[in-house]
């Protein structure tokens, strides 16, 4: 790799975002535009030789809208994914920056990921619904590093039984603190029945709590009232 060169320049037509690069935070522009205007640039936008965007598009903008001229650092062989590893640095990524960032380099778990969450019309959470239609077990690291595998079917039943049993849980039915305890026991159990769930909740109060072992607990000890033997859940 070549030796980063430093170039200044009013061309902005010289510039280009790579397509997975963030959307631009206009309040973050702004809150630039008036650092920039008190303090000067602080840090320098990055671009490889093509002078693609690596790091910096929100001060490039706000740099553009006062007039001013582009300062950047030129580091030959950067590609898209350093707008990852670099942004991260700086600034870590929320999860739908990820998503969305795998889904414009082409990853079909993660194009499929971006219709569906476009697609939601429940409450439900971005992070709620990501786990809920992960295959296996979610780890984090795994959706960053472009790992994360969808299970479409695996999720639409979690996604209906939760909407089902949502009126009967106030307030809290489309909450991560609820959710994420429900699916633990609907995917732990295989004897699990969405009827009975529903009856209980309507005989008997379940309090959801921050923490996500007493809320399951709550929600097995009112599924499991007068049942014995196989019928129980754990």
């Amino acid at each position: 790799m070549s030796n980063p060169k430093f170039i200044r320049t009013k061309n902005y037509d010289l510039f280009s975002f790579f397509h997975s690069n963030r959307e631009v935070n206009k309040s973050h522009v702004n809150n630039l535009k008036e650092s920039i205007q008190e303090h000067g640039l602080l840090q320098e936008i990055i671009v490889n030789e093509n002078y693609q965007i690596v790091d910096g598009q929100n001060r490039f903008v706000a740099l553009q809208e006062l007039g001013l001229d582009i300062e950047a650092i030129v580091k030959p062989g950067t590609d898209e994914d350093s707008v990852i590893t670099t942004n991260v640095v700086r600034k870590g990524w929320s999860l739908t920056d990820y998503i969305y960032h795998y889904a414009s380099k082409g990853n079909t778990d993660y194009v499929r990921l971006v219709q569906l969450l476009e697609e939601n019309d429940t409450r439900i959470g971005t992070n709620t619904l990501v786990e809920m239609y992960g295959k296996g077990a979610y780890k984090p690291t795994r959706m960053r590093n472009g790992e994360y595998k969808i299970d479409i079917e695996k999720g639409k039943r979690l996604t209906e039984i939760v909407v089902a049993i949502e009126p009967y849980v106030p307030m809290y039915g489309f909450t991560r603190r609820f959710i994420l305890p429900l699916i633990q026991i609907v995917l732990n159990n295989d004897n699990f029945q969405l009827n009975r769930m529903i009856g209980s909740l309507q005989r008997y109060k379940v309090s959801v709590y921050p923490n996500t072992t007493d809320t399951r607990n709550g929600l097995v000890d009112t599924y499991n009232r007068r049942l014995t033997g196989k019928n129980r859940i754990s």
